[in-house]
């Protein structure tokens, strides 16, 4: 793309180049080629396009259309090209292995001329800083290089099967220019550091990686392959998300400045332009696989009136991640113990718990350091909770000496018991026994909540039933529970008291949510998901959103959807943007600096953030939609008349 992305320059039908506004509308052709066109390029400026064809030649046009000057390859089939950073120079790739330096003013021969490949030169590539080119070629090899062609290292394909299988294609420098991958003719992507050393290899591509492209933070990594598709992946080389982009090859891919926009060129003839997500919706992108758990927290260090969220996530692959706002990965907590279902967020802001699949809890830091691993549960722990205040219920400061104060984790396990333990992984309580006297079947819990006034702890699970426990005069919770009633038709997954204390809301895989007294009363249930509800947050009033709204219950669920409600059972929006079972949310009210905001974990490996504000009113989505579909569809007026919500 280029000229502040209002145009899209591609070749088709060979010899031809067209020239697109954003909207499809095609503004001029450029057409003076024999052979067809290989790689199209624009300059830094945006002003001028440089084609690359398999006649041997270079043209070089602006974008009105005028031919400015045409570069003689010795009928040498040139693919790659692109520009030096100042746009003087123009840097080619051909069949023989060689890489040109040409001045753009000057269609005379190459000012520098790099020879050092024994093959087609697929890609050529500059460092962020413009003091590296880097080359890949199907002779093995990609080959770095400074900008007076004095080469600087090679990276050999590590295979050794055939000749083919270790052709190196598409190439692409990190950002920050310490990471150099290439993808190669067989479907693997390699990653090398700036010491030439192979720190991972992917592959789950069934052709061979054409190009390649990060984002401008760096953290996805965009892959075109000739399978057809465009895969995305995060920096420990994880896939996270895979579109089936065109019916034969991808050839090649841009991003626009803004990254709003992902182009790809196909085998099947056509340009498709992807739109990242709206402004309302923010992705985390960096986990391997499915996400259980997702929390918000404030730092301590920041006021409620002016405060931004750290959001954290756990998923199968083990790891917590921390994020901000902007959907910016900030660090990670790594683990050896298994999938991570759960986190939950010490009332200090600063420290955390972890729930694994193997039983056990870990606790940790906000800065991402692991402190303890408790042996918790001889089963998967399901969910984890941290009380609401710390020591003579008062309110968790952080100590001096960074020491956790006291506050009450309670555990939940497929064991069949619940486990209360202090902020340093002592044990306090074990209520019921898992394993029934009569012999029967470990009743398994799924969810855990304590009460926002800290005199209660609920725990819900298999059978429907869900149990509640008070504190006694000793602060501890009497056992047997003091209530357990049953009101779903199927096993209960999550469990969440009103932010007053006096509600308790349950959510069910018999597709509902249950509202309830604390002495088990039913107050009203809750349909309208089309599969089971997984996880359940209060929105407390005064909290950004609509105040005649006043509480609000969220839901999470496997039907791809989260809905709010109030909390006389109206449905008032539902949220659709995940393409899996969503199984976890968490709300963070409004400041001076952003709306309320609403995470949600999916098992389509992301977190999506919300801005409830922008997203909850219907006129503003709407008005989003219609822009977007009328400056696409312009140029077919007919097809907008069928879009009745954009002409009533």
């Amino acid at each position: 793309m280029g000229d502040n992305d209002v145009y899209i320059a591609a070749a088709y039908q060979q010899s031809t180049i067209g020239l697109w506004s954003k909207n499809g509308t095609l503004i001029r052709t450029l057409s003076d080629q024999e052979g067809s066109i290989a790689d199209v390029q624009f300059s830094p400026d945006g002003q001028v396009i440089a084609a690359a064809s398999g006649n041997g030649t270079v043209d070089l046009w602006d974008i009105n259309g005028k031919q400015l000057a045409t570069f003689d390859n010795n009928q040498v089939w040139v693919r790659p090209v692109t520009f030096s950073a100042d746009g003087k120079y123009l840097v080619t790739g051909d069949a023989d292995g060689d890489i040109k330096f040409w001045q753009t003013k000057e269609a005379k021969n190459p000012a520098r001329l790099f020879k050092g490949h024994d093959d087609f030169v697929w890609d050529i590539v500059f460092s962020p800083d413009g003091q590296t080119l880097a080359s890949s070629s199907w002779d093995g090899t990609v080959k770095l290089w400074d900008i007076e062609g004095n080469l600087l290292r090679t990276l050999k394909h590590p295979e050794t099967d055939t000749i083919v299988s270790q052709r190196f294609m598409g190439l692409a420098f990190s950002p920050d220019g310490q990471t150099l991958v290439s993808g190669d003719w067989s479907g693997n992507i390699f990653w090398w550091d700036n010491n030439g050393i192979l720190t991972k290899t992917t592959k789950e591509h069934r052709n061979a990686v054409a190009t390649l492209k990060f984002s401008a933070n760096g953290q996805i990594l965009i892959s075109g392959s000739w399978d057809g598709t465009i895969k995305f992946w995060n920096q420990t080389g994880a896939l996270i998300r895979s579109i089936d982009a065109h019916d034969s090859g991808t050839l090649d891919l841009t991003l626009s400045e803004d990254g709003k926009y992902l182009i790809s060129g196909g085998e099947d003839d056509t340009v498709r332009m992807w739109q990242r997500s709206p402004e309302f919706l923010t992705p985390l992108w960096g986990h391997g696989t499915s996400v259980w758990g997702v929390a918000m927290v404030t730092s301590h260090q920041d006021t409620p009136e002016n405060s931004t969220p750290t959001i954290v996530s756990s998923g199968s692959d083990g790891v917590v991640n921390f994020w901000d706002r902007q959907g910016n990965l900030l660090r990670s907590l790594p683990s050896s113990r298994g999938e991570a279902w759960a986190v939950a967020i010490h009332p200090d802001g600063d420290h955390l718990v972890v729930a694994h699949n193997d039983g056990s809890l870990v606790m940790g830091t906000m800065e991402g350091e692991i402190i303890t691993t408790i042996p918790a549960h001889s089963d998967a722990v399901f969910d984890v909770a941290f009380s609401p205040v710390c020591g003579d219920k008062q309110p968790c400061k952080p100590k001096e000496n960074g020491a956790v104060e006291t506050a009450t984790i309670a555990s939940v396990s497929w064991d069949g018991t619940v486990k209360l333990w202090d902020s340093n992984g002592n044990a306090l309580q074990t209520l019921m026994q898992g394993k029934p006297e009569d012999g029967g079947a470990v009743l398994q819990l799924n969810g855990v909540s304590f009460s926002g006034d800290n005199r209660w702890l609920a725990a819900v699970g298999t059978e429907g039933l869900v149990h509640l426990w008070q504190r006694d005069s000793t602060g501890q919770f009497a056992d047997p529970p003091q209530q357990s009633f049953n009101g779903h038709k199927d096993v209960v997954w999550d469990v969440a008291f009103s932010p007053d204390s006096q509600i308790l809301a349950t959510a069910s895989e018999d597709n509902t949510i249950k509202l309830w007294t604390l002495d088990g009363t039913l107050i009203e249930t809750l349909t309208g998901h089309g599969d089971r509800v997984d996880g359940l947050t209060f929105i407390p009033p005064n909290s950004g959103l609509p105040e005649e709204w006043g509480t609000v219950l969220v839901s999470a669920a496997w039907d791809h959807t989260v809905k709010l409600w109030r909390l006389d059972g109206t449905l008032l929006t539902t949220l659709e943007g995940h393409r899996e079972r969503v199984l976890d949310v968490a709300f963070y009210p409004a400041s001076s600096d952003h709306g309320p905001l609403l995470a949600s974990a999916s098992l389509d490996r992301s977190v999506l953030l919300w801005e409830l504000d922008q997203v909850l009113m219907q006129e503003q989505i709407v008005g989003h939609g219609c822009d977007w579909l009328k400056s696409y569809v312009a140029p077919q007026p007919d097809v907008l008349e069928q879009i009745k919500i954009c002409t009533e």
